[in-house]
């Protein structure tokens, strides 16, 4: 361990090699997890399809989870069809060697979102932590809120309370600034995409890939929820279906993240399938609008929502957009058209990055340094409140 420490210090005054030995770890790390996950799904769900020895093929190969052996259900596909699914460590790999600190700390920090982004966040918002008792009880008896984690994904930590239902102000303004969450104004998307699932706010996402000017569409997808849930995310049973990212069509049946297949929406009925989004254009447009707010974006996921007036409502971006749900959804392995896009608009094949001899884009050590604090709630709201001050400075 001594002898570790000792080469970790050395190699920190390299950012090039001090990544690739970040890598090398990670990658250990990451192969003795996911077999051990493996195994233990495998005897869990008694498996019938596949076999272990053949997923350990892809893990070791493409660092593909067991999840995703089953989503995309791989053992029904021949070499070259396995090869162009892209797993999710893989493009987590990508993206951490072409972010850079800034982007990654207002996208992963919903307050520095609200900052950077108010102009496609119309709605009303505050922070319980930054906000007297007063004005969080003002706020909670004038709208229906969406209380959110400052840094979260996936839905997780969300809740709905309505401004009728609120039962002790006291108790939620102190669960918010315990959990350090932020408090915005119910949306409603517009009726055509409401009538899908009214309990859940029915957004879209885009994931784009961005460089000097440059800006092309990687995957468009609509998310619908399900039953009483109030978030569309597939990671909590919503429904996605593909979006044909010229057209604004929806190019194909829905499907949830274990492969059920919808023809219909299973609480409302309306045919998934050929539904076309109103104002797309306006979706692609203001994409490219977001992008240009941050520069040195390169992948970036933005979950949009369609307003009743047709115009385009921000509800949150993504630093590291999941990949699976596109893979899923278009019933396509998405490598070839990363690199095809990827050669385009950076410049060169982005997947190279996935080797651990890859040079990142940024400062290594920097962005490590990050991510180990990125989720301190006093540093999180530090960095808005510095923010703040210097763009009113």
């Amino acid at each position: 361990m001594i002898l570790i420490k000792k080469i970790k210090e050395q190699l920190k005054k390299f950012n090039w090699l001090y990544a690739v030995f970040r890598e090398t770890l990670a990658l250990k790390e990451q192969r003795n997890s996911m077999w051990k996950n493996a195994v233990e799904l495998s005897q869990k769900k008694n498996m019938v399809q596949g076999s272990l020895l053949d997923y350990k093929r892809l893990m070791c190969r493409q660092r593909m989870s067991y999840n995703e052996y089953e989503a995309y259900q791989l053992w029904n596909l021949k070499d070259e069809d396995r090869k162009k699914y892209l797993s999710e460590r893989e493009f987590q790999c990508v993206y951490r060697k072409t972010v850079t600190v800034g982007v990654a700390k207002c996208f992963d920090n919903k307050l520095m979102t609200h900052l950077r982004y108010g102009n496609f966040m119309r709605r009303a918002w505050i922070c319980p932590s930054l906000s007297s008792f007063d004005t969080f009880c003002r706020f909670v008896s004038s709208y229906d809120c969406v209380f959110k984690p400052l840094k979260g994904s996936l839905g997780s930590g969300v809740f709905l309370v309505k401004k009728d239902e609120v039962a002790d102000e006291k108790v939620l303004y102190e669960k918010c600034i315990k959990y350090g969450l932020i408090v915005e104004e119910c949306v409603k998307s517009c009726k055509e995409l409401e009538e899908f699932h009214p309990q859940s706010l029915n957004t879209i996402r885009v994931i784009t890939m961005s460089k000097g000017g440059k800006f092309s569409v990687v995957s468009s997808l609509l998310r619908i929820g399900v039953g009483n849930s109030i978030v569309d995310n597939g990671a909590v049973g919503g429904i996605l279906a593909p979006i044909d990212s010229d057209t604004g069509i929806i190019m194909d049946h829905g499907r949830d993240k274990v492969g059920n297949v919808f023809i219909q929406h299973p609480d409302s009925g309306k045919t998934i399938k050929g539904f076309v989004i109103p104002h797309w254009h306006k979706v692609i447009d203001a994409c490219k609008e977001m992008v240009s707010v941050i520069p040195e974006t390169v992948f970036a996921g933005w979950d949009l929502c369609v307003l009743d007036d047709g115009e385009i409502e921000m509800i949150e971006v993504n630093s590291c957009p999941n990949i699976m749900g596109s893979q899923i959804t278009h019933g396509c392995g998405f490598k070839p058209r990363i690199q095809a896009i990827g050669k385009e608009v950076l410049g060169c094949d982005p997947l190279h990055l996935i080797s651990i001899w890859s040079k990142p884009y940024t400062n290594y050590s920097e962005y490590t340094h990050y991510r180990k604090h990125a989720g301190n709630l006093n540093l999180l709201l530090k960095e808005y409140v510095d923010c703040l001050a210097k763009s009113k400075g």
